[in-house]
C-alpha cells in the first residue's frame, strides 16, 4: 500500500471517528491481547539538541520503538509509544525480558508511572512483511536481542550509523563559528536544530530536557526512555524523506520521521533512518480508532481532530503551470542547437526557460551555470568567453597572492575576523558529499581559498556563515578553483541570495512573502496575524538566507537555484517556493493553531522531508496564477518590475490598487 494510500485511509478513519452522529462515534477496536506489540523498529534515532544542523552535526542515538496496545482502563483501550536507548539496553539486556502491569507511561501533564521494559525483538522487524508480535514472541525476541548486542562494540550501540566526522571535527563544529563563542540563545532560530529549538522555546517533554537539558561537546548524550500515551497526545505527523524516491522501494522501507505532539505544545522527533515509516502508517491507520484523544467521544475536544496525519501533500492538475511537464531539461543537443558558429546564445529565451521547467543535465552546469550567473554574456562568442576566462583567472591569482602578503595587525585582523571563522566553517560544510569527504581533502582547501579570497576583495561584506553552504555546490559543479570563484562573486551580487543581509534587505523580502500569503493564501495570513509576531516569518528566513539548501535535498536544491537564476517570468521566483511551500505544508499550521515558536519548529522538522519537486510545480503554479491576476495590491508593485535580467514582458501589466486609503502610498512609483 503506498504511503499516499495509507493517508487517505487515515484520513477516512479519523473523520469517521469524529463525527457528531451516534452512529459515527462507535469505535470498533480490532480484538487485540492486552500489552500485545503491534509494531516495532529498531535503530531509530533521537538526536539530541546541536547548535547548527548540518549533516556533520546530528549526533545519531539510536533506540528501539515499540506501540503496543494496553488496557490502562477497563473500556478504555489506547496505544503506548515506549522508544528505549540502545545504550541502555546494551548495557542491562536481560531487563527486556521483564514484564509489569503498567508501563513506564509519560503522559500530556507529565506525570509518570515506573514500569519496566519491554522485551525488544529486532530480527524480525527488519525483514520481511509488517506483523503483529505477540507477547509469545518476547523470549526469543529476546534473545535475539541479547546475542545480537552482546557481539555489539560500545561504539556500535552508541553510534549504528556511520560517524560522518573526527574528533577533532566534532570539537570545531561544536564550538562557535564567529569571532566570539556563542550560546544556543545568542544564535539566529535558521541556524540550529530543531531539537535545539525546542528546547530554547521549552518545546520539549519533561523527560527530554533532564536527558539533554544543554549542548555537550563530547558525543556522550545521555538519552532516557521515552514512553507516551498516543491517546493523550495532540497530533502525530509522519514525515517522509525525498519526496516520491521511496515509493519505487520496498513498501517498508520509506524513511523519515515521527513527529509526536502533546496538548501542552511538547514535541519529540524519532528519526527513521533505516526506513520503517511506511509500515508504522499503515499500522496507525489501522489501529487509528484508539488514536482518539480520551474526551472527543463525548464532544468535549477543542478543535479538529488531527491526531495521525501521513504528510504526503498533492498538487492537482488545476494548480500547475499549463507548460508543466512540457519543457523538457537543458541536454547538450538542445545546448548545442541555441549556439551559432561564433558561440553566441542566439535564442537566450529558450534557454532560460528550460531551465526554469526543467532544470539543466548536470553534465552541462559547468558550461551554463555562468551564463545563468552572467559571468559570461549570452552574446559573447567563444574566443571572447575564453579571455574572460583567462582574466578571471588572472585576476584569482593576484586576489590570492595580496592576501598571502598581509603582514602585521592587518595579517593579525584579518585572521582573528575572518580566516579562523572560515576554517571551523569549511571543515563542516557539505562532508557527506564525496567531493569533500576524508581528510586533507584539497577540495576543502579550495573552499577555504575561495572565501578568504571574497572576503579579502569585499571587505564591507567579509565571511558571513552561510556563504560556505552556496559556495559548496558551485564548486562541486564548476570544479576550477578561480572558475568558481567568479560564479561565486555573482551569486552572491543576486538579489534572492542574501547571504550577509541589511534590514533592508531581509525586509524586502519578508514583506513580498508576506503580501504574497495575504494574496494567495488568505487562511495561513488570517492565522499569522493573529498571533503575535508571527508576521516576522521566522520560518521563511532560512529559506531565503540559504535559498533551500538545507531543505531539500540536493538535485532538488540545484534546480530551484538554475529556476531562479533563470530569470524567467519573474525575478523573484524564491519567494514564490517559499510561498508554495507555505501553501503546501501550512495546513497543519493553522488547524492546529500553532503558536510562532511552534511554527519554527514545524517548518524546520520538515527540512529534508518536503517533495522538492513538488515544491517546484506549485510554484511554478503559482506564478502563473499571479500573472494571470487583472488586478494586484500596491505592496506587490515590485514584483512587476524588473530587478534583473528577467522578462517580466509588456503583455502582462496588471492594474495597481492602492490598499493605503487613508494616506500617501508608499509603493507608488
Amino acid at each position: 500500500m503506498s504511503l499516499h494510500s495509507v493517508f487517505k485511509r487515515a484520513s477516512g478513519l479519523f473523520v469517521a471517528s469524529s463525527g457528531s452522529t451516534e452512529e459515527q462515534t462507535q469505535v470498533i477496536v480490532p480484538p487485540f491481547v492486552d500489552g500485545e506489540v503491534i509494531f516495532c523498529k529498531n535503530n531509530v534515532c533521537v538526536h539530541p539538541p546541536t547548535l547548527a544542523r548540518r549533516d556533520l552535526e546530528v549526533h545519531h542515538h539510536p533506540g528501539y520503538l515499540s506501540i503496543s496496545v494496553r488496557r490502562l482502563e477497563p473500556n478504555e483501550p489506547t496505544l503506548v509509544l515506549s522508544w528505549i536507548p540502545n545504550a541502555t539496553l546494551k548495557a542491562n539486556p536481560w531487563t527486556v525480558e521483564k514484564r509489569a502491569s503498567h508501563p513506564d507511561i509519560l503522559t500530556s501533564d507529565g506525570l509518570s508511572w515506573t514500569g519496566l521494559e519491554e522485551p525488544i525483538w529486532d530480527e524480525g522487524m527488519q525483514l520481511g512483511s509488517p506483523r503483529r508480535v505477540s507477547s509469545e514472541d518476547w523470549a526469543e525476541g529476546a534473545d535475539v536481542l541479547r546475542n545480537r548486542l552482546q557481539t555489539m562494540s560500545v561504539e556500535e550501540a552508541l553510534s549504528p550509523l556511520p560517524r560522518s566526522r573526527s574528533d577533532s571535527v566534532t570539537s570545531a563544529s561544536s564550538s562557535c563559528t564567529d569571532t566570539k563563542s556563542l550560546g544556543p540563545d545568542e544564535l539566529p532560530n535558521w541556524m540550529v536544530s530543531p531539537e535545539m529549538l525546542a528546547v530554547q522555546h521549552n518545546l520539549v517533554f519533561p523527560e527530554s530536557v533532564a536527558a539533554s537539558p544543554v549542548v555537550r561537546r563530547k558525543s556522550s548524550h545521555r538519552c532516557r526512555r521515552f514512553t507516551v500515551d498516543l491517546s493523550e497526545m495532540r497530533s502525530l505527523r509522519l514525515l517522509s524523506s525525498g519526496g516520491g524516491c521511496e515509493a519505487a522501494g520496498n513498501e517498508g522501507e520509506a524513511s523519515g520521521q515521527l513527529v509526536v505532539a502533546s496538548r501542552e505544545s511538547q514535541y519529540k522527533i524519532l528519526h527513521f533512518h533505516h526506513g520503517g515509516l511506511r509500515r508504522l502508517g499503515r499500522v496507525l491507520a489501522e489501529w487509528s480508532c484508539l488514536l482518539r484523544p480520551k474526551g472527543t467521544r463525548e464532544g468535549s475536544m477543542d478543535g479538529p481532530y488531527l491526531h495521525f496525519l501521513v504528510c504526503r501533500p498533492e498538487v492537482s492538475p488545476s494548480e500547475l503551470h499549463p507548460e508543466e511537464g512540457r519543457v523538457s531539461s537543458l541536454n547538450k543537443d538542445v545546448w548545442l542547437s541555441l549556439l551559432t558558429p561564433e558561440g553566441n546564445v542566439q535564442d537566450d529565451l529558450a534557454l532560460r526557460k528550460a531551465a526554469f521547467f526543467g532544470g539543466l543535465e548536470p553534465s552541462l552546469r559547468s558550461t551554463v551555470w555562468p551564463f545563468l550567473l552572467r559571468v559570461y554574456s549570452f552574446q559573447s562568442t567563444t574566443d571572447e568567453r575564453h579571455n574572460q576566462l583567462l582574466e578571471n583567472r588572472s585576476h584569482y591569482d593576484d586576489l590570492t597572492r595580496q592576501r598571502r602578503n598581509l603582514t602585521g595587525q592587518e595579517l593579525e585582523i584579518f585572521y582573528r575576523t575572518i580566516e579562523c571563522v572560515v576554517e571551523k566553517d569549511v571543515v563542516r560544510t557539505d562532508r557527506t558529499h564525496s567531493y569533500f569527504a576524508g581528510d586533507n581533502n584539497p577540495h576543502l582547501e579550495q573552499m577555504k581559498n575561495i572565501l578568504l579570497n571574497y572576503a579579502f576583495e569585499h571587505p564591507k561584506i567579509g565571511y558571513t556563515q552561510g556563504m560556505s553552504d552556496l559556495l559548496a555546490p558551485v564548486l562541486v559543479e564548476v570544479q576550477h578553483e578561480a572558475d568558481a570563484y567568479a560564479c561565486f562573486v555573482n551569486l552572491m551580487q543576486k538579489a534572492l541570495f542574501v547571504c550577509s543581509p541589511t534590514d533592508s534587505d531581509m525586509d524586502l523580502n519578508l514583506n513580498l512573502l508576506r503580501e504574497l500569503i495575504r494574496l494567495m493564501s488568505p487562511s495561513f495570513y488570517k492565522h499569522i496575524e493573529n498571533q503575535p509576531d508571527a508576521a516576522e516569518l521566522l520560518f521563511a528566513h532560512r529559506w531565503i538566507l540559504l535559498c533551500f539548501k538545507r531543505e531539500f535535498n540536493e538535485e532538488c536544491v540545484l534546480q530551484m537555484w538554475e529556476a531562479c537564476w533563470a530569470n524567467y517570468l519573474t525575478d523573484f521566483f524564491h519567494l514564490f517556493l517559499s510561498l508554495a511551500i507555505v501553501c503546501v505544508y501550512g495546513a497543519d499550521v493553522v488547524e492546529q493553531m500553532l503558536r510562532p515558536d511552534e511554527m519554527l519548529l514545524h517548518f524546520s522538522s520538515l527540512a529534508m522531508h518536503m517533495d522538492g519537486q513538488l515544491i517546484l510545480s506549485k510554484a511554478r503554479g503559482l506564478l502563473y496564477q499571479f500573472r494571470r491576476m487583472p488586478v494586484i495590491p500596491c505592496s506587490l508593485r515590485s514584483l512587476c518590475q524588473q530587478c534583473g535580467p528577467g522578462v517580466w514582458d509588456s503583455t502582462h501589466a496588471p492594474d495597481i490598487e492602492c490598499v493605503h486609503s487613508d494616506q500617501a502610498c508608499p509603493h507608488a512609483p
